[in-house]
């Protein structure tokens, strides 16, 4: 957790919060030396707020690398899990087949996890992704992608 502190001009602090996990943040503020704006308070004045952090929304999209493909072709499958403007999150996709679970990928820096599969057999496949969150985002999953095997 990064905490940043500033000042403005009615001696209020302003205390931004980066990075935190889902949970209860708790900030505990003491005075310890008095200025003008805070005059009224006694020294060594402590004061503790605490608020809850929620995880954040996330979005995941798939993609394939080409559909229709021939038995035994490899098919590469690219799932893009996003969430708030700036950050990425962090963790594991995983892929299935209807229900079956054909691979699991770890999310790169730009939020991107892919598998290449090569044993799809012949005829219609629903593919899809679920993104498995994190302490700091909530979990979420694409909508399907057909690959027909030729």
């Amino acid at each position: 957790m990064t905490l940043q502190i500033t000042q403005n001009n009615q001696n209020t602090a302003n205390f931004f919060f980066k990075d935190v996990t889902a949970g209860t943040v708790t900030l505990t503020a003491r005075v310890t030396a008095r200025t003008s704006g805070l005059a009224n308070l006694p020294l060594n004045y402590t004061t503790t707020i605490s608020k809850p952090v929620v995880a954040a929304n996330t979005t995941t999209t798939l993609v394939s690398s080409g559909t229709p493909t021939t038995y035994g072709q490899n098919v590469t499958f690219t799932a893009t899990v996003a969430s708030v403007p700036g950050v990425t999150p962090t963790g594991t996709v995983t892929f299935k087949d209807g229900n079956n679970v054909i691979g699991t990928a770890t999310l790169d820096k730009n939020g991107k996890g892919s598998i290449t599969v090569s044993g799809l057999s012949k005829g219609t496949h629903t593919i899809s992704t679920v993104y498995g969150g994190s302490d700091k985002y909530k979990t979420s999953s694409s909508s399907p992608v057909t690959v027909t095997v030729n």
